[in-house]
């Protein structure tokens, strides 16, 4: 306040107060100085309790936290794609999944598309597009993306439309992104194993 009154710029703070009953509130203030003939200061302004705010605000931020904390304990990556900007948020576990440092680059739908094994490009991409042209029901596709040293990755994906605009075409879709291939190798492995077990009976009953 005495650093407005000294540079006649607007003043404006979040605080908290404690009432007499030892109840703390937030407060905003906002107020514009005016220098009096008298050398006072005259003050327009006003003060708001946004007490609500602020407990929404710290819930929110527990919510992420939880939310972080349960990601981290799946291994799961979150993605946040802005269909209008085509501007598309990785969490750090997607970046790691395939071998980069967190935001190492810029995220787009093309450059999702670029890092795509071949053989599931096709039908990963229409069921992505399929779905935003339909209803926006959560989709589950798996397929291989490239990683940093060239080989490729298994990556369970899901999605859903979590906006839309006025006339109802999609705005943003919000995802996970979960590496899956130390379970499809085991279960290459698995179908090897029965191959070779069935090769073998039918060798014996021969």
């Amino acid at each position: 306040i005495e650093e407005s009154a000294r540079t006649m710029q607007p003043w404006t703070q979040e605080y908290r107060t404690i009432s007499p009953d030892g109840e703390v509130r937030w407060l905003h203030g906002y107020a514009n100085p005016e220098k009096l003939e008298n050398g006072g200061t005259l003050w327009h302004g006003f003060i708001t309790d946004i007490s609500q705010q602020k407990k929404d605000e710290r819930r929110l931020r527990q919510s992420e936290e939880r939310l972080s904390m349960a990601l981290e304990a799946t291994r799961d990556g979150v993605w946040d794609w802005n269909l209008e900007t085509d501007e598309v948020f990785w969490s750090p576990r997607c970046f790691e999944m395939l071998g980069y440092d967190p935001f190492s680059f810029d995220v787009t739908f093309e450059k999702w598309k670029s890092l795509l094994h071949p053989d599931e490009a096709v039908d990963a991409i229409s069921q992505v597009q399929a779905n935003l042209a339909g209803e926006g029901a959560p989709f589950s596709i798996t397929f291989r993306m490239k990683h940093r040293d060239g080989s490729f990755r298994w990556i369970s994906g899901k999605g859903k439309i979590t906006e839309r605009k006025a006339d109802g075409a999609p705005l943003r879709m919000v995802g996970t992104h979960l590496d899956v291939s130390d379970r499809m190798q085991k279960d290459d492995e698995l179908r090897l194993a029965n191959k070779r077990l069935e090769d073998t009976n039918r060798q014996l009953e021969l």
